[in-house]
């Protein structure tokens, strides 16, 4: 038997491969999911170290010992990556290719490289909540921390989108599986990633699934990361966005720069939702013990980008005639939401405060699934997501589901809604 030192060097990628930059993985997509895979540059095969084993049998100070092969580092990290089931359109997010376009987007990417340095280092035992308006980059952010996380740290981490958690519980439930059968191993596993925490329609149901959650992690002390759009701060009373905010759900700090930036958000006196108001008290006191807050400031990285590929594309043209200045004096106007929304949004909330814990628990759970779900549908219209059919077909099945579950709502008469 031949001593540790005496053993042929294992299997290595090429460091000139063209495909995996002689790192020795190529990233791919798994259906929703982004993937990692060996790369064929991995030389020699089978590895002459184990024999392809992954095993090795040597002399160490005299004493036998058996032991896995370095060969297995890459097929290692392969597997942790793929079981952290991260997004497929975020297949290729790095921390490195996380754009910092000014100083506050520089201070969020440092923030996230140093808590992924802290951890590992165990230096540090609390999350990491990054918050800040739709597409400012948190879930680039999110995602390239836990892909630092599995492929260069060796951590075990598990990544789910919260409304897509809800809709594999009700899953679940059509084919009898229990709560805990999805939740176990959202529980168990180190790190917890969890993306839009406080989105949906703040239903009991769904707070007492995130109550649960964030619960069995908070006494058992497991890491937790997470994105909101919504900020931390004081409750405002407010659980659904103002439609006069086109959407809005984040409001800005009350800092003079956030106010030059946006002074008719205060001067209107438009409240928006915080993130205490969206998941409730005790889970909120449990997230500030939990994790760090960090804020991802900076413009909308997608309508950014959009405008940057129109410029791109777009021809050159002459310079239009400019309109004439308006009034110094004129004020901006808020926006009115059209009735379409309103009446869409009044429909939403009016069945969501009927569907009482005594009508959850007394009617067909599979009725209840189903209006869960399109209700669910209905907040992605208000977002201004195009549904895949009519809405006034989808206000017709809300209505018919509603009435079976005999919700008062269902025979009142609704309005036309937008098309």
């Amino acid at each position: 038997m031949k001593r540790l030192e005496e053993l042929p060097e294992h299997a290595t990628p090429s460091r000139d491969c063209p495909k995996c930059k002689g790192h020795g993985l190529l990233t791919q997509t798994l259906g929703f999911h982004a993937g990692v895979s060996l790369c064929d540059c991995i030389h020699p095969s089978p590895c002459p170290r184990c024999g392809g084993s992954g095993h090795i049998l040597a002399i160490m100070e005299g004493v036998e010992r058996v032991g896995r092969c370095k060969c297995q580092i890459l097929p290692d990290r392969a597997r942790l990556f793929n079981f952290a089931k991260l997004p497929a359109r975020y297949a290729d997010a790095t921390l490195e290719s996380y754009e910092a376009r000014d100083e506050a987007t520089r201070a969020a990417k440092d923030a996230a490289e140093q808590w992924v340095h802290d951890y590992a280092a165990g230096n540090t035992r609390r999350g990491l909540l990054l918050h800040g308006e739709v597409g400012r980059g948190k879930t680039h952010l999110l995602v390239g921390v836990a892909r630092r996380l599995t492929l260069e740290h060796n951590k075990r981490v598990r990544f789910v989108e919260f409304t897509l958690l809800l809709s594999e519980l009700m899953e679940g439930f059509e084919r009898g599986d229990g709560r805990q059968t999805v939740l176990a191993p959202l529980r168990d596993v180190e790190i917890l990633a969890i993306d839009e925490i406080g989105k949906g329609r703040c239903t009991e149901f769904e707070l007492a699934v995130l109550d649960e959650l964030i619960t069995q992690r908070y006494n058992t002390a497991k890491v937790i990361l997470a994105t909101s759009n919504y900020a931390p701060g004081n409750a405002t009373g407010e659980k659904t966005p103002n439609l006069a905010l086109h959407g809005r759900t984040y409001a800005p700090s009350a800092s003079g720069a956030a106010r030059n930036a946006d002074p008719s958000f205060y001067d209107r006196g438009l409240r928006v939702p915080t993130l205490v108001d969206r998941v409730g008290d005790r889970v909120y006191s449990r997230l500030l013990e939990m994790v760090g807050l960090v804020a991802v400031e900076g413009g909308d990285r997608r309508q950014l980008l959009h405008q940057q590929q129109n410029q791109q594309q777009s021809p050159p043209q002459t310079a239009p005639h400019e309109p004439p200045p308006s009034p110094a004096y004129a004020e901006p106007r808020p926006a009115e939401p059209r009735r379409g929304e309103a009446q869409l949004t009044a429909l939403r909330v009016t069945l969501t405060s009927q569907m009482t814990p005594s009508i959850l628990s007394s009617r067909d759970p599979k009725l209840v699934v189903q209006l869960e779900r399109l209700l669910g549908e209905l907040q992605d219209v208000e977002e201004g997501i195009r549904p895949e059919r009519p809405i006034d077909e989808l206000v017709r099945d809300v209505l018919h589901v509603a009435g079976r579950l005999g919700l008062p709502a269902a025979n009142r008469k609704w309005g036309a809604t937008k098309s």
